[in-house]
């Protein structure tokens, strides 16, 4: 975890992406955004967010092949 460089992006509730709108961000090679709601609600919704970019990192990429869903970490909404 020492190689993840975390970020967070005050005045943001949500980042556009792919999906809609997003929590977190990921990018390559190991950087993590994460939005204002993210970081203030980490405890409110189980880490949920952050587990997900870490997934991102662990993987290596964008996208969520099924791993995602196998870990439970596939938001249902469209805030990733």
């Amino acid at each position: 975890m020492t190689r993840v460089q975390w970020y967070v992006v005050r005045g943001t509730l949500t980042f556009p992406c792919a999906y809609g709108a997003c929590r977190g961000l990921w990018a390559a090679p190991h950087n993590i955004y994460l939005s204002d709601a993210a970081a203030d609600d980490l405890f409110a919704e189980n880490f949920f967010t952050v587990k997900h970019e870490i997934l991102h990192d662990l993987v290596g990429r964008t996208g969520h092949p099924p791993v995602f869903q196998q870990c439970g970490l596939l938001r249902t909404d469209s805030l990733g």
